[in-house]
């Protein structure tokens, strides 16, 4: 019917009976879009302890939509709704409730789909987000005990693991200080 996405369409509509009554209608300013919402980014925190995380979710798109947004663990959604934005220009935001809500541990897809005022919708874009409130432990292993010992060189050697239960480890390191004698 429309060869082309766009506003100020027109459509006339004519009806004529068996008698040669007629009636007509236009319908105006209509609008054309056959082109989808782009998610281009969403930026916020890969992992929690156990805070809200905001995230900003940037889209392309002519007539500003509401994002829907789908909080998965283990590919089961959780059972809350969380509300995105209005986007402005491009730009919504939406407060995933880790803090208050999504209270367990572990990993969760945060999917995010924008649909157009026309019914185009977007592709799904997934941001995975960690929630880790339990430490990493420590286990030194040798010297076997933590005070430590008396050593005959300059250097000493100890060894140990590094573990976490929930998520990795980002970092670990070992720093030497000389205690204060008293």
């Amino acid at each position: 019917m429309f060869d082309s996405d766009g506003e100020g369409k027109q459509i006339k509509v004519k009806a004529t009976d068996v008698a040669g009554n007629t009636d007509e209608k236009t319908l105006e300013n209509i609008r054309i879009d056959t082109v989808s919402p782009v998610i281009t980014s969403v930026t916020g925190d890969a992992a929690t302890k156990n805070t809200d995380v905001t995230l900003t979710i940037n889209i392309t798109e002519t007539n500003p939509v509401i994002p829907e947004v789908v909080i998965k663990k283990d590919g089961t959604a959780v059972s809350q709704t969380v509300t995105a934005s209005v986007p402005a220009s491009g730009v919504s935001t939406v407060t995933i409730p880790f803090a208050s809500v999504t209270t367990e541990d572990g990993t969760y897809d945060i999917e995010i789909t924008a649909k157009d005022k026309a019914g185009n919708i977007s592709q799904t874009t997934v941001k995975k987000i960690i929630r880790d409130h339990i430490p990493p432990v420590i286990e030194i292993t040798k010297p076997s005990s933590q005070t430590g010992g008396f050593e005959q060189s300059s250097s000493y050697k100890f060894e140990g693991t590094v573990t976490d239960a929930s998520s990795e480890i980002e970092t670990a390191a070992a720093e030497l200080y000389k205690n204060s004698e008293t």
